[in-house]
C-alpha cells in the first residue's frame, strides 16, 4: 500500500512540472484579422456598375430607335438617364474604361469623348433602305437575319415589317428555338404559267403509271426528262442474291482412311 501511495505522489509531481496549453475558441469580434485583409483597407478599389452601363446603353439604344442620332458626352448620358445617384471618380474612372469596350456603343473621338448606339444592322433607317439592305444580303448569299437584330436598329421596325410582310417583299421563317428570321423574297424566281397549261397539267391523272413508263412516254414525244437527283427511287422488285454455303463441315473418321472394308463372314 506505501508503494502505490509513493506512485501517486510521484505521478502528481511529474504533472505539475507539465505546461498546460489552454484551447478557447475566441469570439468572431476579436479574433486577429489577416494581414492582407488589413492593407487592402486602405486602398480604393474601382468597382463597375454595371447596372449603371446597362441603362446608358439602353438609353442610347432608345435614342437612335428614335432617329436622335447625335453623339452624346458622359456627362450628357448621365444627365439624361436621370441618375438620382451621384457618380464618384472611383465609379467614373470604371465607366470611361467600360464604356469604349461595350459592343453597343461607338466611341467618337476628340475634345471632350462621345458616345454614340452601335446597332446590330447599320445603315438602315426606313422601309427603303432596310429592304436594299436585305437584298444585298441574300445576293451575297449570306441568308436571312433575326426579327431581334432588326427590332434593335430599325426605328418603327414592326411597323415596317408588317408593311413588307403584306406586300410579300420579306418571308419570315420561324424556328424550332422561336427565333423568327427574315429572308429576302426574290421575285425573279416566280414563275408565271398559263392558266390553259394549269388546267391541261390539273386534268392528267398519272396515278396509276409509274415514273418509268413516264419517263418513256415523254421520251417518245421528244420531250427531255429530268430526273430529280434529290429524290431516291426504290426498285420495285428486288433480287435476292442467294447466299454461297460456305459452312465447314468437320468430317469424321479420318484416321481410317485408306484402310480396306472387310465383309463380315
Amino acid at each position: 500500500m506505501s508503494d502505490l501511495l509513493k506512485q501517486r505522489e510521484a505521478f502528481l509531481k511529474r504533472a505539475q512540472n507539465v505546461p498546460v496549453i489552454e484551447n478557447k475558441s475566441q469570439p468572431a469580434s476579436k479574433r486577429p484579422r489577416l494581414e492582407g485583409s488589413s492593407k487592402s483597407r486602405g486602398k480604393v478599389v474601382p468597382v463597375k456598375n454595371f447596372h449603371l452601363i446597362h441603362k446608358i446603353v439602353t438609353h442610347m439604344k432608345n435614342r437612335h430607335l428614335q432617329n436622335e442620332l447625335l453623339p452624346l458626352s458622359l456627362d450628357e448620358v448621365l444627365e439624361e438617364c436621370n441618375s438620382t445617384t451621384t457618380v464618384s471618380n472611383a465609379a467614373r474612372m470604371g465607366l470611361e474604361d467600360a464604356l469604349p469596350k461595350n459592343p453597343k456603343l461607338r466611341q467618337i473621338p476628340g475634345d471632350v469623348v462621345k458616345y454614340v448606339y452601335k446597332p446590330s444592322i447599320e445603315g438602315i433607317r426606313d422601309k427603303k433602305s432596310f429592304l436594299q439592305f436585305l437584298e444585298r444580303h441574300y445576293h451575297d448569299g449570306l441568308g436571312g437575319v433575326t426579327k431581334e437584330m432588326v427590332q434593335e436598329s430599325l426605328p418603327k421596325a414592326d411597323k415596317i415589317l408588317k408593311y413588307h410582310s403584306e406586300k410579300k417583299n420579306i418571308h419570315l421563317h420561324n424556328r424550332p428555338d422561336k427565333k423568327t428570321v427574315i429572308f429576302f423574297n426574290d421575285r425573279s424566281l416566280e414563275i408565271e404559267m398559263d392558266e390553259t397549261f394549269q388546267k391541261l397539267w390539273r386534268s392528267i391523272t398519272v396515278e396509276s403509271v409509274d415514273e418509268e413508263k413516264i419517263a418513256e412516254y415523254l421520251a417518245q414525244q421528244g420531250i427531255t426528262f429530268a430526273d430529280d437527283p434529290g429524290v431516291r427511287k426504290v426498285p420495285t422488285s428486288v433480287k435476292r442474291k442467294k447466299r454461297k454455303n460456305n459452312r465447314v463441315v468437320k468430317t469424321q473418321n479420318t484416321h481410317i482412311q485408306g484402310l480396306k472394308d472387310f465383309p463380315d463372314k
